[in-house]
Order: structure tokens, then C-alpha cells, then sequence
């Protein structure tokens, strides 16, 4: 089928109101995704040759296709609508049915127009908002589901990594398969000890196991706190700890300040059952995540990153901290700016070289002699002889200065 006979509304994927007005619906945006998967199956190549999906990440696995956020939606801080529905959402690619479906990205107090404080203090006064506190456990968001009586895990990532495969297991020995219902997906946040040897968890639990913290339809709304009750109850599955309070905004102060914690989510429920989401992270943490990850975070990787054009690499070990992101961007800014000074220099150089007409190489042995010459007889030219000898044979400097660049040289910019 050509793409001309094509039927897409790609202007919905580019919108950000999902993250800018409350409880934007966003039927329209999943129903063009699923018209897509119809056309595209999958062809990943086909998705990818639209801007739209610039930072979606897409996977495969049996006959599933899967859509999830990549590291630039953070780092660049996009969130367009169709990434934040991509958290992850997954197809059978041969009907195009939706088989499992994380809840929407959520933001950080205050991050967003949708997170404000202000915001959230108008719905804790409103009877028609119901508010809830769940603990935010530091393991792993894994996702479960059933589809034509088989049950799958998956991370955000997909099927395939550890920690999905340790849930797959786990699930398999504690828990009944009856008591997943088709066309829902189920979320846990995964703790193992296992899972520590992974860099940047901070909590050290003296538990393991999976802990229900949501749910939902893939073509509707998520569970209420209740029937999240109910299905744990009936199904025996261990839940993370909610709690109603009369005093939201005064819980956001105080929770701050906690220690030994991750934080805590507010869910907030409008009365057609949709919900919202605000994430509350402790002092405690923040800071603690900070000095882990900047110790993974060293001079040498961020440079190696830089040489190797995965600078994205870096952005996905930040994930959205605020502090681990603003590192990054500071670092490579000084590491580029040291660089770029440098090769104006060279530059600047090359012109006063030109003068003396020796510049251009037409592979004259003479020719090249006589560019040593000058060049090794001015002081002012002989520190940079090795750049100014590649630029002679039409090479590039940059990174060969980028290797040369040090940590000395980085901490002494201002």
C-alpha cells in the first residue's frame, strides 16, 4: 500500500497536552497509533521514517510490537503525546489489538503544567478528586499481562531483560495464572536481591518479590484503588502501601524530608474514574541517586561518549533527574567549550599560514618540507605542528583534540 492512500493524523503524535492540560483524553492519539500498527505491522523501518518517532524506541518480540520512550524525550524534554502514551504500549502487529498497556509517563511535583502544586491542592479540596499516597518502591517497573491464555512479563525495555525474565519466574511459582484478566495489564514494581548488582538502586530492601501498585484496561481507564484491592486480595498478590489523607499539601512538605525512602505517588482520580499521577521524591534520595550516579558518570566515560557520538547513552543513566542531567550538559559543555577553543586557535593559525601560500597539498615532497619548515620555525605555530600537519592532509581535528582534553583542564574552567 502506497502512503499516499495512508489515513494517519500524525499531528496528534506531536501535541504535548497530555502533559499540559489535566486529564486530556487521549482515545484519538491510541487510535492512530493502532491504524498505524494495521499498515506498518512489523516494519520498523516504516515507523522510523517519521519524525514523530524520532525518540520512540521499538522492539519485537514474537508477534508483538513494542512502542516505548527513548532517552532524548527527557534529555530534550519533549514529551510529546504519543511519547508519553509509550511507557510502553504493546501490539499484537498481526490485528493490531492493543496486548498490554503501561500507564501514561507522570511527572515530578512541579515538573509539568499537569503537576503543579497549586494544582494538586485545588483536587485535594474538591470532593470530586479522590486522592491517594502509594510508596514508590526503588526496584523495577515490570508489567504483566495475559493474551490468548499465555501469560507475558515485560519491563519498559521488553521482554527479554532480566528482570523480566526474573518476574516471568517468580510469577510462575507464587501465583495463579486465573486471577489476570485478559485486556488488562497489571503493574508491579519488581524487588530482588539480584537486582542490586544493577547500578543506581539506593534502597537496600530486606524483601523481595512483585508489588501491585496499578492496573488497567488497554482500551479504558485504570483500576480504582478499590478494585486494585480487590484483585490483590483475590489473587494473594502482595501490594505496595496506600494511604488517604486529609492533609495532602502538608504530606508533600513533610515527605520531603523522610529518610530510607524513594518517595511516595500521589494518584489522583477524577470522577470518571481517570487518573493522574504526581511523583513525590524524598530529599533523601535525590541526593543519594546524585552521587551514584555521578560516580557512574566519570570525566574518561563522558569524554568517551562524546568521541563515540552515544552522548544519548549518558542522558538514559540520568533518566529524568533533574541534578544528573544539568551534570551531563555542564560537563560536556566545558569539555566542548575547551575543544572548540582550541580548533579557533588552529583555525586562526591556518589563516596566517596561508599567507605564505604552502597551505594546499598536491603531494609535493618539496611542497610538504617546506610547510614543516615554517611551521616548526614560529613559535607561535609549533605547539599545534600536529594539527596543523593533519588539516594540511585534509583531516579532522576535532576529536583528536578531544582525546587530549583532561580532567585538570575541566576543573579548573569556571
Amino acid at each position: 500500500m502506497e502512503k499516499e492512500e495512508f489515513s494517519i493524523d500524525f499531528d496528534v503524535f506531536n501535541q504535548t497536552n497530555l502533559r499540559d492540560i489535566p486529564y486530556f483524553e487521549d482515545n484519538n492519539i491510541i487510535e492512530q497509533l493502532a491504524d498505524l500498527v494495521s499498515l506498518y505491522k512489523n516494519d520498523i523501518a516504516l515507523y522510523k521514517q517519521h519524525k514523530e518517532f524520532k525518540n520512540i524506541n521499538i522492539y519485537l518480540y514474537e508477534n508483538f510490537i513494542g512502542f516505548t520512550y527513548g532517552s532524548d524525550s527527557y534529555f530534550q524534554r519533549t514529551w510529546t503525546d504519543l511519547e508519553v502514551i509509550c511507557r510502553p504500549i504493546i501490539f499484537d502487529y498481526t490485528t493490531a489489538e492493543i496486548v498490554c498497556r503501561g500507564m501514561n509517563k507522570f511527572f515530578n511535583i512541579n515538573e509539568t503544567a499537569i503537576s503543579k502544586k497549586e494544582l494538586v491542592e485545588k483536587y485535594s479540596l474538591d470532593p470530586e478528586y479522590d486522592l491517594t499516597v502509594s510508596e514508590k518502591l526503588d526496584g523495577t517497573f515490570v508489567l504483566i499481562f495475559k493474551y490468548q491464555d499465555k501469560i507475558y512479563t515485560t519491563t519498559r525495555q521488553g521482554f527479554e531483560t532480566p528482570q523480566a525474565k526474573w518476574v516471568a519466574k517468580h510469577f510462575k511459582y507464587n501465583y495463579s495464572t486465573d486471577y489476570v484478566p485478559e485486556g488488562c495489564t497489571l503493574f508491579f514494581e519488581a524487588i530482588y536481591k539480584e537486582n542490586y548488582d544493577q547500578e543506581f538502586f539506593i534502597i537496600k530492601y530486606l524483601y523481595e518479590g512483585i508489588f501491585l501498585f496499578g492496573a488497567r484496561y488497554n482500551y479504558g481507564q485504570e483500576f480504582t484503588y478499590a478494585n486494585l484491592k480487590l484483585l490483590s486480595d483475590h489473587a494473594a498478590y502482595q501490594m505496595v502501601k496506600f494511604q488517604k489523607l486529609s492533609n495532602i499539601m502538608n504530606f508533600i512538605e513533610t515527605s520531603f524530608k523522610e529518610k530510607g525512602v524513594e518517595g511516595y505517588v500521589l494518584n489522583i482520580y477524577n470522577i470518571n474514574c481517570k487518573v493522574s499521577r504526581v511523583k513525590l521524591k524524598t530529599e533523601f534520595f535525590i541526593k543519594s541517586k546524585t552521587v551514584r550516579r555521578k560516580k557512574g558518570l566519570s570525566f574518561s566515560i563522558i569524554k568517551e561518549k562524546l568521541l563515540t557520538n552515544k552522548v544519548n547513552e549518558l542522558y538514559e543513566i540520568a533518566e529524568d533527574h533533574d541534578e544528573i542531567i544539568l551534570y551531563i550538559d555542564d560537563m560536556i559543555s566545558r569539555i566542548r567549550d575547551i575543544v572548540d577553543k582550541k580548533v579557533n586557535e588552529v583555525l586562526s593559525e591556518r589563516e596566517a599560514i596561508n599567507k605564505d601560500k604552502i597551505w594546499l597539498n598536491n603531494g609535493d615532497k618539496q611542497q610538504r618540507s617546506d610547510f614543516a619548515n615554517v611551521i616548526m620555525k614560529n613559535t607561535d605555530y609549533c605547539n599545534n605542528f600536529e594539527y596543523h600537519y593533519m588539516l594540511y592532509d585534509g583531516k579532522d581535528i576535532y576529536n583528536t583534540i578531544l582525546k587530549k582534553v583532561t580532567k585538570k583542564q575541566i576543573s579548573g574552567l569556571k
